[in-house]
Order: C-alpha cells, then structure tokens, then sequence
C-alpha cells in the first residue's frame, strides 16, 4: 500500500510538473529604459540678436593679429538687419557673441576661466570652450556685409579666444544650436 501510496505521488508531481511546464508564459520583458537625456538645441531662427539667425546669413572666421575676425555677410534685404545685430555684439564687448547668440552658453554663464559648468548645455561642447577670455570688439564694414574683430586683452589669452570664438561660430553655422 506504501508503496501504491508513492506511486500515486510520483504520477501527480509529474503530472503537476507536465502541467506547469506546458502552460507557457512569456518570458518578462526587460525593464524599459529611459532614453539618453537629449541636448536641447535652440534654433537660431529663435535667436533674433544672432546675426546667423538672419535666413541667408554666413560667417568666415579669420585669424587677426591679436585675436579673430568674423566676417558675416548677407543679402542686401538682409543687410540692414545684419549690421545691427553685428553692432550690438560689438557693443557688448567680448561677450557679446555669447549673449547674441547662445548655442552651447547661456548669457550669463562664468566668464572664461570658471569652472562651475552645470546642466542646461545647448550642443555638445562644453561651454568652457565657447566662453572667450576678454576681449575688445570692435565692427568694420566690407563689401559683403560687417567684420566683427575680437582682440584679446591679455596676449596669452589669444590662442583661447581663437579657439572659442571659431567653436562658437562652427556650432551656428553647422546646425549644431538646432538648425540655421
């Protein structure tokens, strides 16, 4: 009887077994994953004191004796609108590409050497590489449009205000901030 008894068992744990492995459930499914934190690109179209934010606008980055040139040009519909813009950044001073035009720096931001860098970037490069060191701004007319040209207060500071201020523009005229 024992032994029927053990038997008896056997059948219904097998069969038990034979049940639960036939009944197929799904496998979980991985944990959802949040996706990567995107960078929040403003256009320029949405920059309206960016002289690149202008339709037709283009800039050219020279290198000057003691600083950098950016020469914007425009249409002549456009052009009027380009030299105020361009006047306005001249009159800020060094930071004035920065506030006209903030892809990759708010205004506001520390000014070149500061190391308190935070969340709220507009394009993948760090904005201690689009802040320039102090400058002087001055703006001169040509042929196609306006040259705006940074030179540095400190001549060690220039190889520094090249390198931000052809970040800076590349960032603008690449689509970078969100697109021309």
């Amino acid at each position: 009887m024992q032994r029927l008894a053990h038997r008896a068992l056997a059948i219904a744990i097998g069969a038990a077994v034979a049940t639960a492995c036939s009944r197929s459930e799904p496998e979980p499914l991985p944990p959802v994953v949040p996706p990567a934190t995107t960078v929040s690109r403003t256009p320029l179209s949405q920059m309206p004191g960016c002289p690149l934010g202008l339709p037709q606008a283009s800039a050219n980055v020279v290198d000057r004796p003691g600083g950098v040139a950016v020469e914007l040009a425009a249409p002549a519909e456009e052009e009027v609108a380009l030299r105020s813009r361009a006047e306005n950044i001249a009159k800020a001073g060094g930071r004035g590409l920065i506030d006209a035009c903030p892809c990759g720096a708010r205004p506001g931001d520390l000014p070149y050497g500061g190391d308190r860098l935070g969340p709220g970037e507009t394009s993948e490069v760090p904005r201690k590489d689009l802040i320039p060191p102090p400058a002087d701004v001055k703006l001169e007319d040509t042929d196609a449009g306006v040259r705006l040209i940074f030179h540095a207060k400190d001549e060690h500071d220039v190889p520094a205000l090249r390198h931000a201020v052809r970040t800076h523009v590349a960032q603008l005229t690449t689509g970078a901030c969100g697109g021309m």
